[in-house]
C-alpha cells in the first residue's frame, strides 16, 4: 500500500463522519500527494479550510508532508450577520495551514508587518528592557517597522481581511472568493518576487491576481470552463492588455492512464 496513514485516516473520517467526508478526503489526498511531489525543498503550501473538515485535512497534511513540515495553524477571523433563532455561536472564521517541506523556507516576515495595537514601539515585556541607549533606539525601530502578526488574522476597519462579498470592487460574485488582501499577505510571506506561486483550485482568480501583481510567475488550475473564462477576464480587467492574446486550449487530449 503506497500511503497507509492515509488509508487509516480517512477510513476513520468516514466511519465517524460519513461517506460524503471519505469522499471529500480521498479527492483532497490525491491532489495534496501531487502539490507534495511538485514543490520544491525551499517551498511552501497553504491549504484553506473551514472548520468543518479542517481537522480531518490536517492529519492529511501531516501525514504527505509531514509534522515537522508543520509551521502554522492561520485563523482568518470575519464578522457577518447572524439569525435571531440562532442556537449557537456565529461561526465567522476559516483555518489556513501552512506547512514547508525543507530545512529552509521562505518567510519575509518585514514584508507582512502590521502596527501594534497601541501604536508604540513595544508590546508586552519589552518595554521594562528598550528605555535607554541601544535598546532605545531598537525599541524606536521596532516601533516603526510594526510587528509580524499573530496566527489570528481579524477583519479590521481598512485592512481588507473582510469576506470578498463585502468588498465591491474586487467582488465578482464567485461564492468560495476570497479577498484580495488575504492572498497578498501569504503570497509576501513566504516567496519572493519571481517565484512560482501555484493555486490548483484557482477559481475566480484571487491567488493569480495577486501573485502578477507582487511579480510572481503563476500557474492556475480548475476543473469548470467558467472558471477559465473567468480567470482570463479578472485578469484582464486587473493587470491590462498583456493578457488580451492569451488562449484557452482545448485542443490537448485527455490523458487515459
Amino acid at each position: 500500500m503506497r500511503a497507509p496513514a492515509l488509508y487509516v485516516i480517512i477510513s476513520t473520517a468516514g466511519v465517524a463522519h460519513g461517506k460524503g467526508m471519505k469522499a471529500y478526503l480521498i479527492m483532497m489526498a490525491v491532489r495534496l500527494l501531487e502539490m507534495r511531489r511538485v514543490l520544491k525543498d525551499t517551498g511552501s503550501i497553504w491549504l484553506h479550510c473551514d472548520p468543518t473538515a479542517s481537522h480531518y485535512l490536517k492529519l492529511l497534511m501531516d501525514s504527505i508532508f509531514g509534522r515537522k513540515a508543520y509551521r502554522n495553524e492561520v485563523v482568518w477571523c470575519y464578522t457577518g450577520p447572524g439569525s435571531p433563532k440562532m442556537r449557537q455561536f456565529n461561526r465567522k472564521h476559516d483555518t489556513i495551514f501552512w506547512y514547508s517541506v525543507g530545512k529552509t523556507w521562505t518567510f519575509n516576515g518585514d514584508d507582512v508587518r502590521i502596527t501594534h495595537v497601541d501604536g508604540g514601539p513595544y508590546a508586552g515585556g519589552f518595554q521594562g528592557r528598550m528605555t535607554q541607549g541601544i535598546d532605545a533606539e531598537i525599541s524606536k525601530e521596532y516601533g516603526t517597522k510594526g510587528k509580524i502578526p499573530e496566527t489570528w488574522w481579524p477583519q479590521a476597519k481598512g485592512n481588507g481581511l473582510a469576506v470578498a462579498c463585502r468588498q465591491k470592487k474586487q467582488y465578482v460574485g464567485y461564492l468560495t472568493q476570497k479577498p484580495l488582501d488575504l492572498l497578498d499577505r501569504i503570497i509576501r510571506a513566504s516567496s519572493n518576487p519571481g517565484d512560482m506561486v501555484l493555486d490548483p483550485f484557482c477559481g475566480c482568480t484571487t491567488a493569480l491576481v495577486a501573485a502578477d501583481r507582487l511579480n510572481r510567475h503563476w500557474a492556475g488550475i480548475d476543473l469548470s470552463p467558467m472558471a477559465a473564462k473567468l480567470v482570463l477576464k479578472r485578469l484582464r480587467e486587473d493587470r491590462g492588455q498583456l493578457f488580451d492574446d492569451v488562449i484557452h486550449r482545448k485542443d490537448i487530449p485527455a490523458r487515459t492512464d
